[in-house]
């Protein structure tokens, strides 16, 4: 192991036995700066902002660049400035991802896994502070830090599509719960900019009513997309329209079980969906945020159910007994329209 790693992990150690988790998020950016910067010198290395501005989850200065972001946050005034300052930073966990995913960096399986969990939590934080924001502050203010969430979230869930492309199958799975969570972020900045557009007078409004349908649009784009990987994955890990299961999968009674309500869960986000682009196009705001926020909370649920799920880990084609279905061929039917692919 090299010494760095060795000393990185050290330090790590030492901070939770120091510190109790119900003090981490009052002590988290000094005590954390101090204590990397502390290891850095001790490991014989000299510590570089650039460098660890350049680094990546699983590098020893990763730390210093997360306390760094925790420190401009603490003496960032204003909580809306607080929400455009963090959703900055959810930027950087995208492209973080991406250079994993695109860089020969060793154990990347786990990198990928410790940066998607660093953005989860980036995004939770993101929806807090913006739901404080939107209880504090004045509503064209509130609505322009929304307008930046709406756009990180946008760019963040265009980045996760490309890298899913590019990753091998037993990989993908880090990202789809990353994905669902910036799916969700985007639906709530949608709501407050929804919720901004009726108490605004139309000369102040941060977006357009065409604006505003586009953003609306391209979270049901994005929620439809997810759930689409969704119906794919579940015929992957369960079997095909024939009824059998998958022969390189172990499927229970539980998972089968599973597997049909979380199918049925996918419709009734789909139909959600469907009402909410029927309403849109009424322009009818106050129902497509309510559709919204329904079909928002199946993605959550259904993201939960596939990580329990079995998968099947090699490449696109899976054997059902002797029929080969190609994944694939399976996906342009769900793009083209076509009925989901039937579960047992």
């Amino acid at each position: 192991m090299p010494v760095h790693d060795s000393i990185s992990r050290r330090w790590r150690t030492v901070l939770r036995q120091l510190f109790p988790n119900a003090w981490k998020h009052i002590f988290r950016a000094p005590t954390l700066a101090l204590f990397s910067l502390f290891g850095v010198v001790t490991g014989g290395s000299l510590l570089s902002v650039s460098a660890a501005e350049r680094s990546l989850p699983g590098d020893v200065l990763y730390p210093i660049k997360l306390a760094a972001e925790q420190t401009r946050i603490l003496f960032t005034g204003g909580k809306t400035e607080k929400v455009k300052l963090k959703a900055e930073f959810v930027g950087r966990r995208a492209d973080e991802i991406q250079k994993i995913a695109t860089t020969n960096v060793s154990k990347r399986q786990e990198r990928l896994h410790e940066a998607t969990e660093i953005l989860k939590r980036d995004l939770d934080t993101v929806n807090v502070q913006l739901h404080e924001a939107a209880a504090q502050n004045s509503v064209a203010d509130v609505a322009l830090a929304a307008r930046v969430v709406d756009q990180a979230s946008d760019s963040l869930a265009s980045t996760l599509r490309g890298v899913k492309i590019i990753l091998p199958e037993e990989e993908k799975g880090e990202l789809s719960g990353a994905e669902a969570a910036a799916v969700n972020t985007g639906v709530k900045a949608v709501q407050v900019l929804i919720e901004s557009q009726d108490k605004l007078a139309e000369q102040n409004a941060v977006l357009t009513p065409d604006q505003l349908k586009e953003s609306i649009q391209n979270k049901m784009q994005g929620m439809e997309d997810h759930m689409a990987d969704a119906a794919l994955k579940l015929s992957a890990a369960s079997g095909t329209s024939n009824g059998e299961y998958a022969s390189s999968t172990s499927v229970s009674l539980s998972d089968a079980e599973a597997t049909s309500s979380t199918n049925q869960q996918i419709k009734t986000a789909q139909q959600s969906l469907t009402e909410a682009r029927q309403l849109l196009e009424e322009n009818n705001l106050q129902a497509v945020k309510e559709r919204l926020v329904d079909a928002a909370k199946v993605v959550t649920s259904v993201e939960k159910t596939m990580v329990m799920l079995p998968t099947v880990a090699s490449g696109t084609t899976m054997m059902v007994g002797t029929t080969s279905t190609n994944i694939s061929e399976m996906k342009s039917k769900v793009d083209e329209g076509s009925s989901q692919p039937t579960l047992p």
